[in-house]
């Protein structure tokens, strides 16, 4: 099993730790790797795969596999204490990856504990997971609803980012900021952070950043009443995240489609498309942030009852697809 570590470390230094689609192909036996490590591995077996269960993390995120993979991330990080790994920003990186996983599953007072935790000793080290910590932070205030501490958050969030130099990172500080204003109900300001998000992830082809800001402008146009604009949005945003493996955020396109369709008179298919959206939350242990669960009610404000079972995940996309088709 030790070689099988070294092999998934392999695999992972190939595709640099990211959550596409390598992790998705080596999904067994980094699995593997990581279930024998939290049983058995040493000092030196930890530390290899704390990166490997980082990677993981993030695309147990992605599919939806939220409870499961705050079991395995807790055998993890039990593992590195029990072993004395003292790799401190290591084991904070695992741990905002189990605050991700927390604030996804609703469970906010441990994301808020494993963020807290993780962002102490990312600055204490001045180390660029600061920022991805803070991105996290807001993404708490915004799920909780929590829209003046959200906005209280954006100042060191927009400096943070700024000052790294980098552009996606840029980006997705502006996402999170959008989304901030927004809910705080001031949509210029929204409109202007999204357009500027959208630029800089278009321009360096991030298939994440892209698919956030789209929604968030498909969200703006919606709010503004403009439909086209919304509709063009939203089937960017949902062809990234399937082609990103994003379930997660698959689901929320459902909420955004189902309220354009609502917006658009066409009352049933939005009432379906949104129950079907629920039954695969209720399914994977996803359940909506508060803003989503503002849009979901916006949604039933005007939509009928649905009788019979939902649709499957399957047929609730195509019905996504064919919604924001091109005329």
């Amino acid at each position: 099993m030790r070689e099988r570590l070294l092999r998934a470390g392999a695999a992972l230094s190939r595709y640099g730790g990211s959550a596409g689609e390598p992790v998705f192909s080596h999904l067994p036996e980094l699995d593997d790797a990581l279930d024998w490590v939290g049983l058995h591995g040493t000092a030196q077996h930890v530390a290899a795969a704390l990166p490997v269960a980082d990677a993981l993390g993030a695309a147990w995120e992605r599919s939806g596999e939220l409870r499961s993979g705050l079991t395995r991330l807790d055998g993890v990080l039990a593992a590195a204490e029990r072993a004395g790994v003292d790799d401190w920003l290591a084991v904070a990186r695992v741990r905002r990856r189990r605050g991700r996983l927390a604030m996804r599953a609703r469970l906010d007072d441990e994301a808020e504990q494993d963020l807290a935790a993780a962002y102490d000793v990312a600055a204490a080290h001045d180390d660029p997971l600061t920022v991805s910590v803070m991105l996290d932070r807001v993404d708490l205030a915004t799920a909780r609803g929590d829209w003046h501490g959200a906005e209280a958050l954006v100042p060191e969030l927009l400096a943070r980012t700024e000052g790294s130099g980098d552009p996606l990172l840029q980006a997705m500080g502006l996402n999170r900021a959008g989304w901030a204003a927004l809910g705080s109900g001031d949509v210029a300001a929204s409109r202007s952070r999204y357009e500027r998000a959208w630029a800089l992830a278009g321009l360096h082809e991030d298939g994440v950043v892209e698919s956030r800001s789209a929604s968030g402008l498909a969200l703006v146009a919606c709010r503004a009443g403009e439909l086209e604009v919304a509709r063009s949005a939203w089937r960017q945003s949902l062809g990234l995240a399937e082609r990103l493996h994003d379930r997660a955020f698959t689901l929320q396109c459902f909420d955004g489609i189902a309220l354009l369709l609502a917006l658009q008179g066409k009352a049933e298919q939005a009432a379906l498309l949104l129950d079907a959206g629920s039954a695969a939350r209720e399914q994977t242990g996803q359940p909506r942030e508060v803003p989503v669960e503002e849009v979901a009610a916006r949604v039933r404000a005007t939509a009928p009852a649905v009788s019979g079972p939902p649709m499957g995940y399957v047929e609730a996309l195509a019905a996504a697809r064919a919604a924001v088709a091109r005329s």
